[in-house]
């Protein structure tokens, strides 16, 4: 029956397009595209059920040509339009796939389509169905106005039952609105200006658009909540028509056995489904329960949905002092890259389901366990794909912005958006962590807003307040931000990451978006971009010990002019040189460090720990010898480390000295005890500095590093210094570093 409807609504759809007027719809050439873009079918866009945690038997798919106009600001209805464009629903107006591909700093543009209600819908209520429109949306059927939504990232629909003529065509028009951001509204890393990590705008209908026949009462929502602890899932079925409604739930394994059962459950209320020996859900494992659920009323069934859902739990643990994720009781290293979600061709939008899947897969086959969704929220589905392939996903919120004069309106909007957002994919077993804000954009009330996201989520997921940057003390998460070798930051009750790192650029010629470069670092061949993966790689097992649980890659594909992906961005050419051999196995190395037995143990504290003493001096006229361990320093001041001037949230408490020079000079004798030669092979630095640092032991060159840092790092000793190390003596540590512009640290 699901297929013959979506056939049947992809042939009245053409019918409509050859009566509106002769203008046909063609698609444009970006100047990129995918392989999917090869192989669209306007008879068949994105024709998967789009909402598969409360799936009904019967739906129709709308996504195909629509007539498109341009409009002006607040303009009303008006039947005589003339709709002079052909547009590819559900594409973004900006993308090529669209057919369109028309950007302005304010899109204002009318859709229109005509459809038959199906026999077999007539008679019952018919809710249309947007998942996704950005930003502002009105919608008229037959000239009736039956709502608007605001918000470019959640599903919404109308009951467009009162709305609709007994039989013939209807006509459906939708007046979208978008400023992209301009009053502050949510809008991830979309720009006008388009420049560095900031990315085409997208406008209007960019997701799947569809109606679904429902009875008067009939199920509004589920809410689904795993319980390891006490083997059962915590539901709630909300349905609509009838306060005295009740519910049947079955769920059932994957062969289609009965697992566990409840009849005669009150709508609205929360109820406990016990399970025996529950099935656990993991990336190793990805085992998913099915869910049936019927609705009754007055002893008639009213309703039927069918949902899945996992059994996980999520949770910090204090492990020998450290804050430790943990899934299912035992300790996890998560690593993943930061996933835009951006397309070349479709922009926000995949141009398949399959496309969907394959980044997942393909993450999934490189060894990853997880993903992080950039401030962009996918389609049901996608979430749906990531619960069966097995990856963790930590989902951002969208950022907002704060423009001057609109401030209070952009509070409001983030706020109320990022509550319907959450209601609309918490049940999603594959989100383990929900980020509020990324990086300071459009930060506000962090304190609050973030214990907004907690009552929603929690116990269910974890919580991250903020993505690098400004951190506050609430949730479960802290974050650092380090480009492009990772870092750990610092807690004693929250779990350290690194929610972003890496970026190494790779150009890939005939698959370069125009219009320059953005980047962190950069190789030449898919050889070397090996060779520093796994180089930044071992870092974070060395992170690790220091209390690091996850790390993000920066990207999982090239978008527009940022080539750092590890695909490129048409997801054409796969990047690194063995990417299931060296670079698949480093990624296991990282992931599988909760099981190592390495024990990392310092030898000298850093200043983070002691305060100690150093011999500095600021000037550009240290001797020519001055790390040697002959030379003598007593003229030189004495001061506590660390030196130097920043903002950032890692230095308040750390830097003892101002240091705002071109230079700086140190020298500190340190008493390395009793230690075998064994430790001494093993020693490594542990540095945090800003920019370039010069580093010898006992007068002999041990470490440059160039660039700055957000946080401590271990780093490499050289052979030659290590070998002057000697044991229950005192030894000499000298560092140069050299400030080019901004904060300075050493």
């Amino acid at each position: 029956m699901k297929i013959k409807h979506m056939i049947a609504a992809s042939l009245l759809l053409l019918t409509g397009i050859q009566t509106a007027n002769a203008v046909e719809w063609q698609m444009k050439q970006g100047p990129m595209m995918t392989p999917w873009s090869e192989t669209i079918d306007v008879n068949n866009i994105l024709g998967e059920y789009p909402r598969p945690q409360m799936e009904r038997e019967e739906w129709l798919n709308l996504n195909g040509v629509w007539d498109l106009r341009k409009a002006v600001e607040g303009e009303a209805y008006q039947a005589d339009f003339t709709y002079d464009k052909k547009i590819l629903v559900p594409f973004p107006i900006e993308s090529a796939l669209s057919g369109i591909m028309e950007e302005s700093d304010n899109q204002c543009y009318w859709y229109r389509r005509t459809l038959t209600i199906p026999e077999s819908m007539k008679g019952k209520n018919i809710l249309l169905h947007f998942d996704a429109v950005d930003w502002e949306a009105t919608v008229y059927v037959n000239g009736k106005k039956v709502g608007s939504h605001t918000g470019g990232y959640d599903p919404f629909y109308f009951d467009i039952t009162s709305a609709l003529t007994d039989g013939g065509e209807q006509e459906i028009a939708v007046y979208i609105h978008d400023n992209t951001g301009a009053e502050g509204q949510p809008k991830g890393k979309q720009a006008l200006n388009k420049w560095g990590c900031w990315y085409t705008p997208v406008s209007g209908i960019w997701q799947t658009v569809w109606l679904e026949p429902v009875n008067p009462v009939h199920i509004t929502r589920l809410s689904i909540e795993p319980d390891v602890d006490n083997s059962c899932f915590k539901l709630q079925v909300n349905a609509t028509g009838d306060s005295e409604a009740t519910a049947d739930i079955r769920l059932s394994d994957p062969d289609g056995n009965t697992v566990a059962s409840l009849q005669g459950v009150a709508t609205g209320t929360p109820c406990t489904l016990p399970v025996n020996a529950p099935e656990l859900w993991s990336p190793e494992r990805p085992y998913l329960y099915d869910l049936n659920i019927t609705l009754s009323s007055g002893g008639q069934q009213t309703d039927a949905v069918k949902s899945y859902c996992g059994m996980r739990k999520i949770e910090v643990k204090n492990v020998d002092g450290t804050p430790r994720i943990f899934l299912n009781g035992t300790q996890i290293f998560q690593m993943g890259p930061l996933d835009q979600g951006w397309w070349p061709d479709g922009l926000y939008t995949a141009p398949s389901d399959e496309a969907l899947l394959f980044d997942i897969k393909a993450m999934k086959e490189l060894g990853f366990n997880m993903i992080r969704k950039h401030i962009k929220v996918e389609p049901s589905r996608w979430y749906m794909h990531c619960d069966r392939e097995g990856i963790l996903v930590w989902q951002d919120l969208p950022s907002p912005n704060l423009p001057e004069g609109h401030e209070a309106f952009a509070r409001q909007t983030f706020e109320e958006e990022a509550v319907r957002i959450i209601d609309a994919f918490e049940n999603h077993p594959s989100i383990v962590q929900w980020v509020v804000f990324n990086e300071g954009w459009g930060q506000f009330d962090t304190e609050r807003m973030t214990q907004v996201v907690i009552d929603k989520v929690s116990p269910q997921s974890l919580v991250c307040c903020a993505s690098g940057w400004n951190d506050a003390e609430i949730g479960d998460i802290k974050d650092s931000h380090s480009y492009p070798y990772p870092s750990c930051p610092i807690d004693q009750k929250r779990a350290c990451v690194n929610g972003e790192y890496g970026g190494i650029t790779l150009k890939v010629p005939g698959h370069i978006w125009p219009g320059g470069d953005f980047g962190y670092t950069a190789v030449e061949t898919p050889e070397d971009f090996t060779v520093m993966f796994n180089d930044l790689a071992d870092k974070i097992k060395d992170h690790y010990y220091y209390g690091l649980n996850a790390a993000v890659y920066t990207q999982l594909s090239d978008v527009e002019i940022e080539k750092n992906g590890i695909y490129t961005y048409d997801r054409r050419i796969l990047k690194p040189y063995s990417p299931t051999g060296e670079l698949k196995d480093k990624i296991l190395e990282c992931i599988n460090m909760p099981q190592s037995d390495v024990k990392i143990q310092p030898v000298v504290s850093t200043a983070k720990e002691h305060k100690y003493k150093w011999k500095f001096i600021t000037e550009d006229n240290a001797p020519r010898h001055w790390f040697s361990k002959g030379f003598d320093d007593s003229l030189w001041p004495k001061g506590t480390a660390a030196f130097g001037k920043s903002s950032l949230w890692n230095t308040q408490g750390l830097i003892s000295i101002p240091w705002t020079t071109p230079q700086i000079y140190m020298r500190r004798w340190f008493y390395l005890g009793d230690v075998t030669q064994e430790m001494i092979d093993c020693m490594r630095f542990m540095i945090y500095h800003d920019d370039d640092i010069f580093i010898y032991i006992n007068g002999v060159w041990a470490a440059t590093k160039k660039g700055s840092v957000s946080n401590y790092i271990p780093y490499d000793i050289s052979d030659e210094a290590r070998q002057t190390l000697k044991p229950n003596s005192w030894n000499l540590i000298a560092v140069k570093c050299i400030q080019g512009s901004g904060t300075s640290k050493s």
